[in-house]
């Protein structure tokens, strides 16, 4: 390894190690050489990642710094990199330098970024003296950026101050995000970041997370106020075993207030479960703190807390957890906000009687289940907090909350704009929202393996996705299906089956929206990708569809495996059953579709029976839609006139 400066190292590989033998990344290039587009014009600077080339965009008329970065080895991790840096370019924060573009040449991930005149945050906290408020709310600007980021998926890895940029307006500016990584493909383990910055998880080399960037964020932060590093060791291996044991080095005597060292001890704490919920969390935390008036008692209380807080062999938790996971309805309200509301209402209230109707239920639908993604984000935090839930439950619970919420976002597009003739089906699609609360069913969240760790960024903005197209499938988007297309194509390219099983099948359900034929094709390979890949529930949910497919399919055009489908319900029914609660809305799916598959078979007795099967389901509030379509299913078979018109109206 080689060293950068006396605050540690950049933990990557020596340039020998790598596996495919190419050129150094740090190998110079000469003013006037061609990177994709972009013209070198001289050599910013150089880091463990890669070289910093100021470059003239020749298309754009501008300068960039560009970033070279080696490409990895490995196809699948070569791939998330890129995916990782296509995300950063859509992301727009004012705390956050922009990417412009990514691409390759010469076998070489290459990132153009905005080019921001001004100084590190180290840097600017050396120029002069600051005082703790001065230095904590430039923290807070950089808080923003790295929590903006995580919101879509990007985890930093290498959180510092020297990668942090104050602009000549004084604004913090965080930069390289996502792709501090190791260079070229590690043998076994790997770790990525800088040794004294890093959380006890990357120095043994387990799956990095954002709880990570949160710690390296608080040290970082402890260090800036404090003048001293937050743990110490002569060596590595010994400034791990302090982090892992919550050994902090006790902070000289500072005005700094007790509130900050309690917030940063929260955050250094030795296990993500200990840490803040989310990095909106801590940010949320700081922001409240800074807010406070400052007084005299305050700063000696401070001091006190301090003297008290410090425990042999560990830390202890400051504040109570309901405190600490009260953020969720700010959380939510990103989404669902008077604002929006009142553009969603203004729009329909436009189209005509019908859709002033449907406003007023609508709004009142879906500020319902909003409310209800407060409670489950809430208890999921409350049972991380209390150690009910394991981090790794409590990720997925939150990943499954994350996609929720982009899922509301994109319902509430869709009817902000929607035409006349298509608010039919954005209504379907508004109320198929499921209940949040099943990101809470351990069952659910658990029952798939989680993606290697060098894919969970990429992996998860790619999932992200599929949660706005499937929406849009739902609503008969006519786009929505080249949209799954392209899913299905970045999936397979990071090669992660569950994920592959959810853009399959996104992309089954918008070809069955559409009415096409292609959709049973579709839906087979999503049921047969999900069942290898362990995902029942998407299994259970792609059959469904496959045999819904098949039933409302003229026989002379169903495929040649379209029996031995059929052939397979008693094990999906199986599947279903075993699943329990955590099926959700697809088992009533599935008996609602197996009766539509036997009444095309001519089989109406049999039809009926799974049409009651899925009546005895309970209720759920993407069930509701299903139940609507089987009471239409049970009036096509029903001779009574009077009770079909009661089957029909229900």
């Amino acid at each position: 390894m080689k060293g950068d400066d006396q605050h540690g190292t950049t933990a990557t590989l020596d340039r020998s190690e790598t596996v495919d033998g190419s050129k150094p990344d740090d190998e110079p290039w000469k003013a006037g050489d061609q990177i994709g587009r972009y013209r070198v014009v001289d050599k910013l600077g150089a880091g463990g990642m890669g070289v910093v080339y100021l470059a003239d965009d020749p298309e754009l008329d501008r300068r960039v710094a560009l970033k070279l970065v080696r490409a990895e080895a490995r196809t699948g991790a070569q791939a998330g990199l890129v995916v990782e840096a296509q995300a950063m370019a859509k992301l727009r924060h004012p705390n956050v330098v922009s990417v412009y573009d990514v691409g390759m040449d010469q076998g070489r991930v290459f990132v153009a970024m905005e080019l921001i005149p001004g100084i590190t945050l180290r840097d600017w906290i050396r120029a002069e003296r600051r005082r703790w408020r001065e230095i904590a709310s430039a923290f807070l600007g950089a808080a923003r950026g790295l929590a903006a980021a995580h919101r879509v998926g990007l985890v930093h890895r290498d959180f510092k101050s020297d990668n942090v940029l104050i602009d000549q307006d004084g604004i913090a500016r965080l930069s390289d995000f996502g792709l501090a990584r190791p260079l070229g493909v590690v043998r076994e383990r790997s770790t990525a970041g800088t040794p004294h910055y890093m959380a006890p998880e990357q120095h043994d080399g387990d799956p990095i997370t954002e709880a990570a960037d949160q710690f390296a964020f608080a040290a970082a932060l402890w260090e800036a106020v404090f003048g001293v590093l937050p743990f110490g060791g002569k060596d590595v291996a010994e400034l791990a075993e302090a982090k892992r044991h919550g050994r902090l080095t006790a902070p000289p005597r500072s005005a700094a207030p007790g509130w900050l060292i309690a917030v940063l001890r929260r955050a250094l704490a030795p296990t993500p479960r200990e840490r803040f919920a989310s990095l909106t969390a801590l940010e949320r935390a700081l922001e409240r703190g800074l807010a406070r008036r400052r007084r005299a008692a305050i700063a000696s209380a401070g001091l006190a807390a301090v003297a008290a807080a410090f425990v042999v062999g560990g830390l202890r938790v400051s504040g109570g957890a309901a405190e600490l996971c009260s953020g969720a309805a700010a959380e939510i309200a990103r989404t669902w906000n008077p604002a929006t509301r009142a553009r969603v209402a203004a729009h329909l209230r436009g189209l005509d009687a019908y859709a002033r109707d449907e406003a007023v239920r609508l709004d009142g639908d879906l500020a319902t289940a909003a409310d209800g993604w407060a409670r489950a984000h809430r208890d999921a935090c409350l049972a991380n907090a209390n150690g009910e839930l394991t981090v790794a439950l409590y990720e997925q619970s939150l990943g499954c909350l994350e996609r929720w919420r982009i899922a509301l976002d994109a319902t509430l597009d869709i009817l902000g704009g929607v035409p006349r003739d298509r608010l039919s089906d954005a209504v379907v699609a508004a109320r198929s929202l499921p209940e949040a609360a099943r990101c809470r069913t351990e069952t659910l969240v658990a029952a798939v393996a989680p993606p290697p760790p060098e894919l969970a960024a990429a992996v998860r903005l790619t999932d992200n996705e599929l949660a706005r197209v499937r929406v849009r499938a739902q609503a008969r988007d006519p786009d929505a299906a080249t949209a799954a297309a392209a899913a299905v194509a970045r999936s397979q390219q990071l090669g992660y089956p569950p994920l592959i099983a959810h853009a399959q099948l996104t992309q089954g359900l918008a070809l069955l929206f559409r009415d096409d034929s292609r959709a049973i094709a579709a839906l087979d390979r999503a049921a047969t990708t999900a069942l290898r890949a362990g995902d029942d529930v998407a299994f259970v949910e792609a059959y469904a569809r496959e045999i819904f497919a098949i039933g409302v399919t003229e026989t002379g055009e169903l495929p040649p495996h379209a029996a031995d489908v059929l052939g397979a319900l008693p094990f999906a029914e199986q599947v279903a059953i075993r699943l329990g609660p955590a099926a959700g809305f697809a088992r009533p799916l599935l008996f609602n579709n197996a009766g539509v598959a036997r009444r095309a078979a001519g089989d109406n007795p049999g039809a009926r029976a799974w049409y009651h099967k899925a009546l005895d389901e309970p209720r759920t509030r993407e069930g509701d839609i299903e139940l609507a379509s089987v009471y239409g299913n049970l009036a096509l078979i029903t001779e009574d006139a009077a009770r079909r018109d009661e089957l029909q109206a229900s």
